[in-house]
């Protein structure tokens, strides 16, 4: 539990930095196929290839990765709706608003049959 608590707090961070990379990256990877292309030299093709795989992969992680607030949607909402003192909770609301209930009808019929 306290690993998805950490990855919580810096899910936004790992994806703020993966958006960076591909930005990076991907810029690397265009002056790596331009020199290629001048030049002709297969060592800036493989760079270039290289770089752009590692593009793809932190376009894919910005992607994929998760927010903070999602990850609280998918592990903290359902630990909530499942939490049965937060279900019994409203039960025992009408209970106590029952018996309330009950309490000052009878404390009613008191009255009225004391006025007669």
């Amino acid at each position: 539990m306290s690993w998805v608590i950490y990855f919580m707090g810096v899910a936004d961070d790992v994806k703020l930095f993966s958006i960076l990379a591909a930005l990076f990256t991907g810029f690397l990877s265009v002056i790596a196929l331009s020199m290629w292309l001048e030049h002709e030299d297969d060592a800036y093709k493989k760079t270039g290839k290289r770089i752009a795989s590692s593009c793809i992969v932190f376009v894919m992680l910005g992607i994929f990765l998760p927010s903070s607030q999602t990850i609280a949607a998918i592990y903290v909402i359902p630990k909530i709706v499942e939490n049965k003192q937060l279900s019994e909770l409203p039960n025992k609301a009408l209970e106590v608003f029952n018996l309330k209930l009950d309490e000052w009808t009878k404390n009613l019929k008191v009255d009225n049959k004391e006025e007669k």
